[in-house]
């Protein structure tokens, strides 16, 4: 079992702000699985697996906590919905490799909820300010 707290520290990532770049993420409108990855990206020394491993744990939380909703597409033109996938059902989907992929049929991508837009909207001055950093000048 992966002891977040350790991996983060280890990482040196701000666990937090990191929720937070993704929640503002998928509010913007991701592209599927594998953007929430990129995000991620912003920090070079990591690896492709400590990549997966934060987006994978970050994606949980939200997703438990009711702040975005897993969609599942017929393909990756996100036209045609089947059906919103809820936790914990979610997890299976993340637990599946396939799954993150680009080109992976069904596709799934996220939407932020009502609760999620609220978690946005209560930041602090002080969280607002180092998301911002986050997002637009450490890039």
């Amino acid at each position: 079992m992966i002891d977040w707290p350790k991996l983060y520290s280890y990482l040196q990532l701000d666990r937090e702000i990191e929720k937070q770049v993704f929640l503002f993420s998928i509010d913007e409108g991701v592209f599927g699985l594998w953007e929430l990855v990129r995000t991620v990206d912003h920090y070079n020394s990591l690896t492709l697996v400590e990549k997966y491993a934060v987006a994978y744990d970050l994606l949980k939380e939200i997703l438990a906590e009711d702040l975005a909703i897993l969609e599942e597409y017929t393909n990756n033109s996100l036209t045609s919905k089947i059906k919103e996938i809820n936790y914990p059902y979610s997890v299976e989907v993340l637990n599946n490799p396939r799954s993150w992929e680009l080109s992976s049929e069904p596709f799934y991508s996220l939407s932020i909820t009502a609760q999620g837009e609220k978690y946005l909207d209560q930041l602090n001055r002080n969280e607002k300010d180092k998301l911002r950093i986050r997002l637009f000048v450490n890039n």
